[in-house]
């Protein structure tokens, strides 16, 4: 399987970035690695626009629910925004809507 993933950073401090491709088992690494270093470097709130994410699977979620949790205890948080309807489904369906601040 080929993944690929491109992540877009749309301002200067890191506070919002767009996802392009696939959060998989191939790319969470490389997904944790950034989020990690946003969470530490800015402390600020993160918009992640999803409109071109075209997949996520388990690792890539626990990915973002790590990332949450790191971020929770600098009392910031992470906006989803436009999903496709499937990976909003996923977020529904595992009760991280509720964890997560979505907008569509």
């Amino acid at each position: 399987m080929n993944s690929n993933l491109e992540i877009v950073v749309k301002a200067e401090d890191f506070s919002n970035v767009s996802f392009i491709g696939d959060i998989d088992i191939l790319t969470s690494k490389c997904v944790d690695d950034f989020l990690e270093n946003v969470i530490e470097n800015y402390k600020t709130n993160l918009t992640i626009d999803c409109e071109k994410l075209t997949y996520i699977d388990s690792c890539g979620m626990n990915i973002l629910v790590r990332a949450l949790e790191r971020m929770k205890q600098c009392d910031t948080g992470i906006y989803l925004v436009n999903m496709n309807r499937s990976i909003k489904r996923l977020f529904e369906i595992s009760g991280l809507d509720n964890e997560f601040l979505l907008k569509c």
